[in-house]
């Protein structure tokens, strides 16, 4: 990218030619790297659970125990879910609250790939993605009472089919899932076309000189 831009600097351009190019160089560079992890898209889904638990439920200036009741695949989102609830709340992992718990259980969380199709004819196998995350909470106040509520989020976009390994995380099973294959028809089509497209260019070259 700093060569490029180098190269820009070395042309005779004025100045604001120099400018709309660079920033064009920079609007490629973003636009190549724009995937986001399913990791990522997952903490946003909880982001989301968190900020809806705090508008449904008025938690006044009380400090909170946090509790994450999961299963042991979704241990790693521990350290997320309780920094998104303290954006909003005072809790903490130690018994700080006394009586007042958040309890907050993630059911499932996970991403599925449902279909593969092309951009256009001849553009570029992508892929359909939907991250999803359920489950419920519960929050014990200070007077024994008991509030809970179930969530469930999703996200549904799509990436290019070659990217998927680049958005999934190692280590981390919920952020992997079976790729469904390439469209056979669509494979084998489009080179079919080319060959007889390249076939019919030379029948007609040859029937033109002949004639």
């Amino acid at each position: 990218m700093f060569e490029q831009q180098q190269i820009i600097n070395s042309i005779s351009l004025n100045t604001g030619t120099k400018i709309f190019l660079i920033s064009l160089l920079f609007l490629c560079q973003s636009l190549y790297s724009q995937n986001i992890s399913n990791l990522q898209l997952i903490y946003e889904l909880i982001d989301s659970s968190t900020a809806a638990l705090t508008e449904k439920h008025d938690l006044n200036d009380n400090d909170y125990s946090f509790n994450f009741d999961s299963s042991p695949e979704y241990k790693f989102l521990y350290n997320h879910a309780l920094a998104s609830l303290s954006r909003y709340v005072s809790v903490s992992e130690s018994n700080s609250g006394g009586n007042r718990f958040v309890k907050y259980i993630v059911e499932y969380a996970g991403v599925k790939y449902p279909k593969v199709f092309k951009a256009g004819f001849w553009g570029d196998f992508f892929i359909l993605r939907e991250v999803t995350l359920w489950g419920k909470y519960f929050i014990t106040l200070a007077d024994g009472t008991i509030q809970s509520n179930d969530f469930n989020y999703s996200i549904t976009d799509s990436v290019e089919y070659d990217d998927v390994g680049s958005i999934e995380t190692a280590g981390l099973s919920f952020t992997k899932s079976k790729l469904p294959p390439e469209p056979f028809f669509a494979s084998l089509l489009e080179p079919l076309i080319a060959v007889s497209a390249i076939a019919i260019t030379i029948i007609l070259f040859f029937t033109v000189r002949s004639n």
